[in-house]
């Protein structure tokens, strides 16, 4: 298992190399994600919002259906998030899960928890993406996601 931002659009070479098992994807609200790299990086909302966008459109695509893991649920609920990744690949889920979770994801870290509506139509387009990634319907996401590739 590793993490790496950059992994969503690589993805494609990797599976050349090596076997990929199992994709999560960690969805944050992108009006969160902008406020985050505006203040760390002094990157423009509109900036943050495509970039946003091209991540989560590679990540879905690339990743081949990966599971969905909400932020959020991250701080409020790990051991539901270990326990449905466990599910859905037919895996063990490991005992004291929630506690390695709480012990690895420092909620003093989180600084941004709004969720504003759309001020550009940059981020109209990624706030889009991320009402349908939470619907969970992979036809719908797959058109999408294929529209945003493509245009």
């Amino acid at each position: 298992m590793f993490k790496d931002p950059r992994l969503p659009i690589l993805l494609p070479f990797w599976r050349t190399v090596t076997k990929i098992g199992p994709v999560a994807l960690v969805v944050r609200h992108p009006v969160q994600v902008a406020a985050s790299l505006g203040r760390r990086d002094d990157i423009l909302p509109e900036e943050a919002a495509a970039l946003w966008t091209r991540h989560n459109v590679d990540a879905w695509l690339n990743g081949r259906h990966p599971q969905i893991v909400w932020f959020e649920d991250l701080y409020s609920e790990p051991d539901v998030v270990v326990a449905r990744f466990a599910s859905r690949f037919g895996m063990p889920t490991p005992r004291r899960s929630a506690g390695l979770i709480r012990a690895a994801v420092n909620p003093t870290l989180r600084h941004h928890r709004e969720s504003a509506d759309p001020v550009d139509p940059t981020m109209t387009i990624a706030v889009g993406l991320y009402d349908t990634l939470r619907h969970e319907k992979p036809d719908a996401i797959d058109d999408l996601c294929r529209d945003l590739r493509t245009s």
